[in-house]
């Protein structure tokens, strides 16, 4: 979406230019990618649902059964880091990837300490799948992040 200039001459032919959008992000965000795109989508998806799990923490207490005392604490951690780093690399800042790998790798890592009991393996192996090509979607457009 192009915003353009907005100029105004005044009777005594001053242009003031006002600028409607950052120029630099204008033309980042034209060269993003689709396949980024995906992938910021597929975490704000996993996001929401950890908002749900958040916010209606007796629906999804099947999911937690038997963890520690400090699983929702971790949980709101998550949501609050993920949802930062999605906003940082919408904005094009490094630090946005590296809290997500951050946040997914420590996510996995207390799902294998404090939940093998559910041995579900193939949550954590979609997990490192994920941040994976999120990695990779990242660092296609490694140029444009601060």
């Amino acid at each position: 979406m192009r915003m353009g200039n907005l100029s105004i001459k005044c009777s005594q032919t001053i242009n003031i230019n006002i600028s409607l959008m950052d120029n630099n992000l204008e033309n980042k965000n034209t060269k993003r990618g689709v396949f980024l795109w995906v992938m910021l989508g597929i975490y704000i998806f996993v996001s929401f649902q950890r908002l749900l799990s958040l916010l209606f923490p007796s629906t999804f207490s099947v999911v937690y059964a038997g963890g520690p005392s400090w699983g929702y604490d971790f949980n709101v951690l998550m949501f609050v880091a993920v949802v930062t780093g999605i906003v940082g690399i919408i904005r094009w800042k490094a630090w946005g990837m590296y809290l997500i790998a951050i946040m997914d790798l420590a996510a996995i890592f207390v799902d294998q300490v404090y939940f093998t009991h559910l041995s579900i393996r193939i949550g954590w192996i979609f997990s490192l799948g994920l941040l994976g090509l999120l990695i990779w979607s990242v660092s296609r457009r490694r140029q444009f992040f601060e």
